[in-house]
């Protein structure tokens, strides 16, 4: 009996609280499915036995006016140094730097 992972249910639900963010979520799943050069089978290989992906990290192209149309919504647990540097980068890349606080700001754990 093999583990079952379904990819398509990750990310998926949330709870009410946040329903408010009107969110756009987007799921990736990168599971290396080469070893030097060869094709693996099964998939689950790679996931028992720990096969690391040959790349650190992937970027993902969004539409530059999608940038202008979102909202910047602050993590609660977001301190005041990098609110000055979210700001920042917002002012440089955005031409604002505009956002909102969670309505859980002060209300987490740090």
């Amino acid at each position: 009996n093999q583990p079952m992972i379904n990819f398509n249910q990750l990310g998926l639900y949330k709870s009410e609280e946040w329903a408010f963010q009107q969110e756009c979520r987007f799921s990736l799943t990168i599971i290396p499915t080469l070893i030097n050069g060869e094709r693996i089978a099964p998939l689950t290989y790679a996931l028992e036995n720990h096969i690391k992906l040959n790349f650190t990290h992937f970027d993902l192209k969004i539409k530059p006016d999608a940038y202008n149309e979102m909202d910047i919504l602050l993590g609660p647990s977001v301190n005041a140094a990098q609110r000055i540097i979210i700001k920042s980068l917002m002012k440089q890349y955005l031409g604002r730097d505009n956002s909102s606080d969670s309505i859980f700001t002060g209300k987490t754990r740090i």
